[in-house]
């Protein structure tokens, strides 16, 4: 998914220096960038890696704008910004949601019909799973536990008895 140096503004309220219509595909650290990519540098202290950078944007403090030489987003908290800009561009993936075939699922447990549970699933007695919950391959689940809504547990989680997992 790739955007646009004033797209990518708008959405972290900056100010854009340069060429606006240059093109984000990706994010990447400020000595390894190159075209496509955009990075970001906080401080004074890392100024030095404008020059050099082949990235082709930068986020930076508006302290750092008269040395930057390339297209820059000016913001102030360019961390922030990389971070936000970073959730836009890698996206998580959306699972099919379900429960998966191979789940095994006390029958006392209570899965909102929104959470996507995956293959090799295990989810013990009295558990309760939230909305929109998702819950990746080889997590266990044992009795008693809460997962609120909205939460995500990656691969190979365990979440051990009684535990209360919020929103």
């Amino acid at each position: 998914m790739s955007h646009t140096l004033k797209q990518l503004a708008a959405i972290v309220d900056g100010t854009i220096s340069g060429d606006e219509q240059v093109v984000i595909e990706r994010v990447a650290p400020i000595e390894s960038a190159n075209t496509g990519a955009i990075s970001f540098i906080s401080s004074q202290k890392f100024a030095k890696y404008l020059s050099s950078t082949q990235a082709s944007a930068v986020i930076i403090p508006e302290t750092l704008q008269a040395e930057c030489p390339r297209a820059a987003i000016i913001v102030k908290n360019p961390r922030a910004a990389y971070a936000r800009i970073t959730q836009l561009l890698y996206p998580p993936l959306k699972p099919d949601g379900g429960i998966h075939a191979t789940a095994v699922i006390a029958d006392s447990a209570k899965v909102d019909p929104s959470a996507s549970i995956a293959a090799h699933v295990f989810i013990g007695s009295n558990s309760v799973i939230g909305k929109n919950v998702v819950i990746e391959a080889s997590c266990s689940i044992s009795d008693n536990v809460v997962i609120a809504d909205h939460t995500h547990l990656h691969a190979n989680v365990s979440v051990y008895h009684d535990c209360k997992i919020g929103e």
